[in-house]
C-alpha cells in the first residue's frame, strides 16, 4: 500500500513553489509592473497560497492518517470485501461515473455551441476565445481521465483500515478527528 496522500502533498506544494516562481519571473525577465509584471505577481502569489493552503487543508491530515494505517500499530479494525460483493459495487461505480462523465461531456459540448462559438464569431480576439475553450475542454478531459484512472485503481483494492483518526478505504483516505 502506498501513501499517495504524501504524494498529492508533495505534489500541491511544488504547485506552490511554482507559484513563487511565477511571481518572480517580472523581476528576472524585466517585466515592468505596467506591462503585465504586476499581474504575474498576483497570479504567481494565488496560486502559491491556493496550493499551500490546499496541501495544508487536504493532504496533510490524510498523509498522517494514512502513515498510521500504514505502520499497522495504531489500526483499530481491518477487513477485505468479499470478491463478489466488491465486483457487484465497483461495476454499480462504473455506471455511475460514466453517466457523470458523459454529462460532463455534454456540458462542455454545450458550452461550446452556445457560449464560444458566438464569442469566435463576434470577437476580435478569437485566439484568447479558442485558449479558453480549449482549457474547458481540457479540464473536462482531465475529470474524465482522474474518474477512469480512480476505478482502475480501486479495481483490485477491497479493503478498509480504521484508525483512531480516520479510515482508509480502497485507498481513499476518510478523516474524522483533526489534530
Amino acid at each position: 500500500m502506498k501513501n499517495t496522500q504524501k504524494r498529492n502533498l508533495w505534489i500541491t506544494y511544488g504547485i506552490a513553489l511554482l507559484g513563487v516562481f511565477i511571481s518572480l519571473i517580472p523581476e528576472f525577465v524585466g517585466i515592468e509592473m505596467y506591462d503585465g509584471g504586476g499581474a504575474l505577481v498576483l497570479l504567481g502569489i494565488f496560486v502559491a497560497l491556493s496550493a499551500w493552503i490546499s496541501g495544508v487543508l487536504l493532504f496533510r491530515e490524510k498523509s498522517r492518517i494514512m502513515e498510521e494505517a500504514m505502520a499497522e500499530n495504531t489500526v483499530l479494525a481491518k477487513w477485505v470485501y468479499d470478491s463478489s460483493t466488491w465486483r457487484r459495487k465497483l461495476a454499480e461505480e462504473k455506471q455511475d461515473m460514466r453517466t457523470a462523465s458523459m454529462g460532463m461531456m455534454i456540458m462542455i459540448l454545450i458550452l461550446g455551441t452556445i457560449i464560444f462559438i458566438p464569442m469566435l464569431i463576434l470577437l476580435e480576439e478569437k485566439l484568447v476565445v479558442l485558449g479558453i475553450y480549449g482549457a474547458v475542454v481540457l479540464l473536462g478531459g482531465m475529470g474524465i481521465y482522474i474518474n477512469y484512472r480512480h476505478l482502475k485503481y480501486i479495481e483490485d483494492k477491497a479493503y478498509v483500515i480504521v484508525t483512531r483518526d480516520g479510515a482508509v478505504i480502497n485507498g481513499d483516505v476518510v478523516c474524522w478527528s483533526n489534530k
